[in-house]
């Protein structure tokens, strides 16, 4: 079974100092689908 996982995902963009993302916990199965 393929999956995609994040774990404690965080991005800051240049720049700045406050993350857009932070601590992203995140698991995407097989067969499972995500729209931003």
């Amino acid at each position: 079974m393929a999956s995609v996982v994040f774990e404690n995902a965080s991005r800051v963009y240049p720049g700045t100092t406050k993350p857009a993302v932070d601590k992203l916990n995140l698991t995407i199965n097989d067969g499972e689908f995500l729209v931003l």
